[in-house]
């Protein structure tokens, strides 16, 4: 466990370094303009094959550029990475995940790019991706399918026992 803690720190700094240094493209965001399409929530679907089971992750697409995703494998760290906008709701992402034995051994690092529209409702693209060992070493790639659902707060509704009201100040 302290393992994949070190490690999971070890890439989140090498991919916030890579964007500080140009390396990544984040996001410029015009104050002015309000948030684009891509920035919230999303319940994501993946889908390399339909006679296989899709994958499922929930991402956060920040206004800043950056990306912070959660697979639902076990075996795999969040997921890193930054968004660029390239037309009118049309999107380049990239996110870098850790992928675990189930004894919790390095098996490598998963390289996710995609292109995806989105709107109010949520996201549709494609994606690619590649598994490479802890060397580097190329060991599968595969092109995906990928809709997202925009994740909503909930309105309304009973309150929450123990929880101030919304708005409510907290000292």
């Amino acid at each position: 466990m302290a393992m994949r803690l070190v490690v999971v720190a070890a890439l989140a700094a090498t991919i916030g370094l890579g964007a500080g240094f140009g390396l990544g493209r984040p996001a410029q965001i015009d104050a002015q303009a309000g948030a684009p399409a891509i920035v919230g929530t999303f319940f994501i679907r993946t889908s390399a094959d339909p006679t296989l089971p899709p994958s499922y992750a929930t991402a956060t697409f920040m206004r800043d550029g950056n990306i912070v995703a959660v697979s639902a494998s076990p075996l795999q760290s969040p997921g890193l990475g930054w968004w660029t906008q390239t037309g009118p709701n049309e999107f380049s992402l990239y996110t870098e995940w850790f992928r675990w034995s189930p004894s919790g051994e390095l098996l490598g690092v998963i390289r996710h790019w995609a292109s995806v529209t989105a709107d109010e409702q949520g996201y549709r693209g494609t994606n690619w991706s590649e598994l490479r060992d802890p060397d580097g070493n190329l060991i599968a790639q595969n092109g995906t399918t990928t809709t997202a659902e925009r994740i909503r707060g909930a309105t309304g509704g009973p309150p929450i026992p123990g929880l101030p009201p919304a708005g409510a100040r907290v000292d």
